[in-house]
């Protein structure tokens, strides 16, 4: 027989053993059902309307499924693994211990049939359309038994869809009801828009919440009626909405603020709210009642938002717990409101805030390995103070110290490590000679930080590395935040240089720029925008800009040249010139409840004039790694299409780094089962110097910069732990730019059963946390 009938007969072979083990499967899901009892296999909703668009109908039909109780057990690929699992630790040969673990914290028990309520379910249905305005709708339901398994269907027939014909509001002579008048322009129902309940709803809390930023304290939305005629018109409803009439008095009142009393110092277990005459400190508008003097009285003007006689509003109640929250002091905010004994028509203000403990020390442990096949570890000792000049201010002095070893590949015995300390005062406002309050609920921070790093690479050169900052973080609101770090100084100075490392550089002068004396100041500046914090909403995005401008000034005021060969030097360095800008956008498609597709964009270039030729090499972009490229080792990609030649450090990788970045992710996530999620993964990109540099041929931008991308490809696997995320990804190459024009495409060369093909491409990434 030929080798092709082989082939035929084999590959039919697979398609039965396939066949045969999902008909086993299937059938064992219903193995230990109980006696007369049915395996509940789903259900559908069938919208019958033909005045209805289809899209519209596909849409109602799925809201109505997502309605239905209880739910089946879940699907992949037409299995239920889940439910297999439990079935399969249901036998009884299996160990108590792991069968108990089986079937309860990874199995599912089967959804039995008898736990569906038909009647039930068509109310909700009925009840779910006619709150939409399908009045009058009619829902049958039936089930359809098959093999010890039963589906529901159910077929809703709306009638036509009632619009909105006319909205009034409160026209007596309250000044409530002008105020709501006033606010009508707002109004979330529109005439010629569809009934619709939550749109109702919705509607009674925006007037409750324009109330309340008027002074009405007392009120809530259940006070509002909504009227709704549908007896004239063609399906269609008048909708009034008024003031009940019982509504209490004190509900229709506006309230100013009287007295704000402040107890900084609270305890939740003791009468702490009770103190001597001595113990309260009248500061402005406020009484500070507190035994220690724990804070500086400012601090609450800054914090608090109301003023004596100001109108109540509940954007200044909830702008001012927010801020007393994020000051980072207080384990716990409490603020009361009751009526003044003083003043009619007024509120006195209470703040109950608990501390924190106020010295404390924190011990960070860490294990992490990457691409590069280092694996190492870190620990941090972190001492703060949150309260250090009374004025919550935070002071955190840490020591540092971390080792990365290469058990195996080039780069053996050449091990990393480093030891360092880092002081950071920060102060819970603009620290600048000019006053600058904020305005949002987030309190504006200022920070300064000196930090001293010494970092050893065995075999070949360490670093000293200074650096010194002092910047603004700010947040405009929960979306928009920024940082501009307004001074920003390093220097780094080598030691310990290797013989073996200064032979390297006469054969790449590239390698001499890592050693190299480096000075670096001038500012930098970020922005952050992201709403994907907004769970419900089906398209997400995140975006972080940032520009860090080196000696220009300096530059400009000396005329530095190096073209010139007119170098300034500050303490005997020349000084950096450059501009560096990058940025990151990041997309999130909501495909399900428990899956999405994740993309990512990072475009970034460095420009060195005057006093420099190229960017510091501790500015320059790299690529590759586990959050990078995965199918490239970290820093091992690139320039370009160069590549490094053989007869060039046999005995280890040098790091690649350039001027410019481009980099394009894209993965798809989607829950399995339990604690598991898993992903497949396309990542693509480059870097590329600006100016050719003989020694790298291959490096430097042009137009042709498109054939020069990687593309690599991966599964993954991440486990969520709840404290944190553990990643593991299984990347290969499906385009090396490495490779001579023509031949980059390695999709035909992709073989997993060949060892020496898995060796030489299979990259394994651990990480903690998402990529991106």
């Amino acid at each position: 027989m030929s080798k092709k009938h082989n082939h035929i007969e084999n590959r039919y072979v697979k398609y039965f053993v396939l066949f045969s083990l999902f008909f086993v499967l299937s059938c064992s899901n219903t193995k230990y059902l109980p006696e007369g009892d049915l395996l509940y296999t789903g259900a559908s909703v069938t919208v019958k309307d033909s005045i209805m668009k289809k899209k519209d109908r596909k849409a109602l039909e799925t809201e109505l499924e997502g309605l239905l109780r209880p739910k089946p057990n879940k699907q992949i690929f037409g299995l239920r693994p889940k439910l297999l699992i439990y079935n399969l630790a249901s036998e009884p040969k299996k160990q108590k211990g792991t069968r108990y673990w089986l079937r309860n914290k990874v199995g599912e028990a089967p959804v039995l049939f008898s736990k569906v309520d038909l009647d039930y379910n068509a109310a909700v249905l009925r009840n779910f359309t006619e709150n939409r305005g399908y009045f009058k709708t009619q829902v049958s339901a039936d089930s359809t038994v098959r093999s010890k398994r039963a589906t529901a269907e159910y077929i809703v027939i709306p009638k036509k869809q009632y619009t909105i014909k006319s909205v009034t509001f409160p026209d007596d002579s309250l000044a409530m009801s002008r105020i709501i008048g006033r606010s009508s322009r707002r109004s979330l129902l529109k005439v010629g828009k569809p009934y619709d309940l939550d749109v109702i709803k919705a509607e009674r809390e925006r007037i409750d919440a324009r109330l309340k930023e008027k002074g009405y304290f007392y009120f809530n939305p259940d006070y509002l009626l909504a009227r709704v005629d549908s007896s004239k018109g063609d399906h269609e409803v008048k909708i009034k909405i008024i003031i009940k009439p019982d509504t209490p008095p004190k509900a229709l009142t506006a309230y100013k603020i009287n007295n704000i009393f402040v107890y900084p110092n609270y305890s939740l277990t003791n009468d702490s709210a009770v103190y001597r005459k001595k113990n309260i400190t009248q500061y402005k508008d406020f009484t500070i009642i507190d035994t220690t003097e724990t804070f500086k009285p400012r601090v609450f003007d800054r914090t608090i938002y109301f003023k004596k006689g100001d109108l109540y509003n509940r954007k200044d109640h909830n702008l001012t717990l927010n801020r007393f929250v994020n000051l980072g002091t207080f384990s716990f905010v409490k603020n009361e409101f009751k009526p003044s004994d003083s003043i009619k028509n007024a509120l006195d203000s209470y703040y109950y805030l608990t501390l924190l403990p106020k010295k404390f020390i924190r011990v960070e442990v860490l294990g992490k390995t990457n691409s590069a096949s280092y694996t190492g570890t870190e620990i941090n000792l972190n001492w703060n103070n949150r309260n250090l000049l009374k004025g919550a201010e935070l002071l955190t002095a840490s020591i540092f110290g971390g080792a990365d070893f290469q058990l195996g590949g080039v780069n053996k015995g050449k091990n990393i490590y480093k030891l360092g300390a880092e002081t950071s005062l920060t102060w819970p406002r603009f620290v600048t000679p000019f006053n600058i309050e904020g305005s949002s609920e987030f309190v504006p921070r200022t920070k300064a930080t000196v930090r001293y790093e010494y970092q050893k690479r065995t075999q070949l050169y360490a670093l000293n590395s200074f650096n010194t900052s002092f910047g603004y973080l700010w947040k405009e609101n929960i979306r928009k935040e920024h940082q501009l770090n307004v001074i920003d100084i390093t220097y780094v100075s080598p030691n310990h240089v290797t013989p073996e490392y200064l032979e390297d550089i006469k054969e790449d002068a590239a390698l001499g720029k890592v050693i190299e004396k480096q000075l670096i100041f001038g500012p930098t500046y970020s922005y952050t925008y992201t709403n994907t914090m907004q769970k419900r909403r089906k398209n997400t995005i995140y975006f972080n800009g940032e520009i860090d401008l080196a000696g220009n000034l300096t530059g400009l005021v000396t005329g530095a040249n190096i073209k010139k060969n007119d170098t300034i030097k500050i303490l005997d360095v020349p000084f950096s010139q450059y501009v560096k800008i990058r940025s990151d956008f990041r997309h999130y498609l909501k495909l399900g409840k428990e899956s999405e597709l994740a993309s990512r964009l990072i475009v970034g270039a460095g420009f060195a004039y005057g006093n420099s030729n190229t960017l510091p090499a501790s500015k320059q972009f790299v690529v590759g790694g586990t959050n990078s490229i995965r199918a490239f080792r970290a820093r091992t990609l690139g320039p370009g299409s160069y590549v490094i030649p053989p007869t060039t450090n046999d005995n280890y990788t040098p790091d690649q780094s350039a001027d410019i970045k481009l980099e394009f992710n894209t993965e798809y996530r989607a829950k399995l089962f339990s604690i598991v999620r898993g992903a497949v993964f396309l990542d693509a990109g480059n870097i590329w110097l600006l100016n050719a540099d003989p020694n790298k041929p291959g490096a430097e931008i042009s137009k042709d910069f498109m054939k020069q991308i990687a593309i690599g490809a991966g599964a993954g696997l991440r486990f969520d732990l709840s404290f944190l995320i553990l990643r593991t990804d299984l990347a290969f190459p499906l385009r090396n730019p490495a490779l001579p024009d023509g031949q980059r495409w390695v999709i035909d060369d992709i073989n997993f059963g060949s060892s020496t093909w898995r060796k030489d491409n299979l990259i394994l990434n651990i990480a903690i946390g998402y990529p991106f």
